[in-house]
């Protein structure tokens, strides 16, 4: 697996100690620019990837490498887990988001979650198949009112912070929301969980979320 961070002290230094948690686990250090190269020579099956900037344009195409092409899961690891950019957290391949304050087990045990196909912080397997949503099925009668306020505001471009904020919640019952709506609606991202819900009548609520 890659531990991919800009700095690679830290890079490094996270890459031992999730080595050292879990012997099971081999873990390497890559820089965002260094991914393609580091993946190529290494293989990967998954990945622990630092993000700073949701907005950096390497960061995206780091995780559409590993997500996408390489078939990767990945952990992201950030300062405010409850504020990652929904599309962000939705790209193929990404299980979940913890804090950057997260100790070396507690890391190592999200990316043995990863691997075995399980979304960070529940139960669900990501990588069963479910049987898909009956064309025709109103998405607003399997869904519960606050869960339909969180993909409203989810797909405004809100993050789990922003929309907790909103409904006055914790963002961890976001995702638990998010989590149960991705279920339900046999999806495997947020992405398609948005896409999904507005295909049955369920659109972004911009004015609420304060998004333009």
């Amino acid at each position: 697996m890659l531990v991919v961070d800009d700095d690679h002290l830290y890079a490094q230094a996270l890459a031992r100690l999730i080595t050292g948690m879990a012997s099971r686990l081999v873990a390497m250090p890559a820089s965002l620019d260094g991914v393609r190269e580091a993946a190529d020579g290494v293989g990967v099956d998954a990945a622990v990837v630092r993000v700073r900037d949701s907005s950096d344009a390497r960061l995206r195409e780091a995780l559409a490498l590993l997500g996408g092409d390489k078939g990767a899961r990945v952990v992201l690891v950030a300062a405010d887990a409850g504020r990652i950019d929904g599309d962000l957290a939705g790209m193929p391949g990404v299980a979940g988001t913890i804090p950057a304050s997260a100790g070396g087990e507690e890391l190592a045990e999200a990316v043995e979650r990863a691997r075995r196909g399980l979304a960070l912080g529940n139960e669900v397997d990501c990588s069963a198949p479910r049987p898909p949503v009956k064309k025709g099925h109103s998405v607003l009668a399997m869904l519960t009112a606050r869960e339909r306020e969180v993909v409203e505001l989810i797909a405004a471009g809100g993050s789990a912070g922003q929309a907790a904020d909103v409904l006055n919640i914790s963002p961890q019952t976001v995702r638990t929301h998010v989590q149960s709506v991705m279920a339900k609606l046999a999806v495997h991202s947020q992405t398609e969980m948005v896409w999904v819900a507005r295909q049955f009548g369920l659109h972004p609520d911009r004015a609420r979320a304060g998004v333009r």
